[in-house]
C-alpha cells in the first residue's frame, strides 16, 4: 500500500468524507463572505469549475505524495495543496477576486490533514519525541489559527464551536505520547478529529451570518 490513498483507506473508511469536508469548509467560508457583504457577488455558474479544480488539486496532491515523501516534505505538500491552494483557488474562481484571508481560514484544516498523514506515517514505526512533538504542534496550531482568525475578524466567534472536538485532539496527543512503537488506531482517531473539526467549522460559517 504505497500511495497515500491506499494507506489511509486501509486504516480509515472516512478518506473521501475528510477530503469532501475540507472543500466544504471553503464553500462555507465563501457563503459567510457573501452573506456578510465582504463579497458582493458570487459567480455561481463557475461552481462546477471550482469543484473540478478542487478535485484536480486533490488528485495532484495524491500523485505527488510519494515524491515529496522521500524527501520528507509530504506534510508540507498536503498543507499547501489542501490547506491553502484549494481554498484560495475556489474562492478566486467563485468571486473573481484574490481573497487572501481564505489562506488563514483554510490553514487549520490543512494542518489537521498533515497531522493525519503524520499519524499514518508513524503508525508502524518506533516513535521519538520529535515525531510526537510534530503531531502535537500541528493539532494545537490548528486551534490557535482559528482563534487568530476570530481576533482579526475574519471569522465569527461562533466558529469556536470547533472546541467541541478539542477533547478528541487532547486524547489523540496523549495516545501519541503514550505509544513508543506506533499505534495504528491513532490514524482512525485523527481522521475522526479532522472530520469533526471541518464539519463544526463549516456549520458555524453557514449559521453565523444569520445571528
Amino acid at each position: 500500500m504505497s500511495t497515500l490513498r491506499h494507506r489511509l483507506t486501509v486504516n480509515s473508511p472516512w478518506l473521501w468524507s475528510i477530503s469532501g469536508s475540507t472543500v466544504l469548509v471553503v464553500f462555507s467560508y465563501l457563503f459567510y463572505l457573501y452573506r456578510t457583504g465582504v463579497v458582493a457577488e458570487l459567480y455561481c455558474s463557475n461552481g462546477m469549475v471550482a469543484i473540478i479544480g478542487a478535485l484536480s488539486l486533490y488528485a495532484a496532491g495524491c500523485m505527488l505524495y510519494q515524491k515529496f515523501r522521500h524527501v520528507g516534505l509530504s506534510g508540507v505538500l498536503l498543507f499547501l495543496c489542501y490547506g491553502l491552494s484549494i481554498g484560495w483557488g475556489v474562492v478566486y474562481v467563485m468571486t473573481g477576486r484574490l481573497v487572501w484571508p481564505v489562506l488563514l481560514v483554510g490553514a487549520p484544516s490543512g494542518l489537521l490533514l498533515a497531522a493525519l498523514l503524520h499519524a499514518s506515517d508513524t503508525a508502524y514505526v518506533v516513535q521519538d519525541e520529535g515525531a510526537q512533538l510534530h503531531y502535537q504542534t500541528m493539532l494545537l496550531a490548528a486551534y490557535l489559527l482559528v482563534a487568530i482568525a476570530v481576533t482579526l475578524h475574519l471569522l465569527h466567534p461562533l466558529v469556536f464551536l470547533v472546541l467541541v472536538a478539542f477533547p478528541s485532539a487532547i486524547t489523540s496527543i496523549r495516545l501519541m505520547k503514550a505509544s513508543t512503537e506506533g499505534d495504528p488506531s491513532l490514524v482512525a482517531r485523527t481522521a475522526k478529529l479532522v472530520l469533526m473539526f471541518n464539519l463544526l467549522l463549516s456549520a458555524a460559517n453557514f449559521i453565523s451570518p444569520f445571528l
